[in-house]
């Protein structure tokens, strides 16, 4: 019986010592998230979401006056604060998207450059 109480006390030592890893974890994301907020605040950048943890969000608000969602979010090992313009799409150019730009052609100079030795036609 001494056994099993001796036992049982570490199990929930661990899962204590565990909780407050991951509290400790938790405070420091969100400091460091809040840093990317400020920043973007700063230099006026449009944020769409500041979020704290990954997956289905448990509690979500967004402000009505700026459109900034903020939510909390099942696993507690992340976060991140998404600005407009950050994923990495464009949206289609205002002159419509048959024009095409300069950087999706292939450009020899650029080829050229990148294999670091100049290519003499051989004779």
């Amino acid at each position: 019986m001494v056994n099993q109480l001796l036992s049982a006390a570490g199990v929930w030592k661990t899962v204590g010592s565990v909780a407050v890893a991951i509290l400790i974890l938790l405070v420091m994301i969100t400091v460091h998230e809040f840093g990317h907020y400020l920043a973007g605040k700063i230099f006026r950048f449009k944020i769409n979401e500041f979020s704290i943890g990954f997956g289905p969000a448990i509690f979500k608000r967004k402000n009505r006056k700026t459109g900034e969602s903020f939510s909390v979010r099942v696993i507690p090992l992340g976060g991140y604060c998404a600005f407009e313009g950050e994923d990495g799409l464009d949206e289609e150019d205002e002159t419509g998207s048959d024009e095409k730009r300069a950087s999706d052609e292939p450009s020899q100079d650029r080829a050229h450059c990148s294999d670091g030795a100049e290519n003499e036609p051989s004779q």
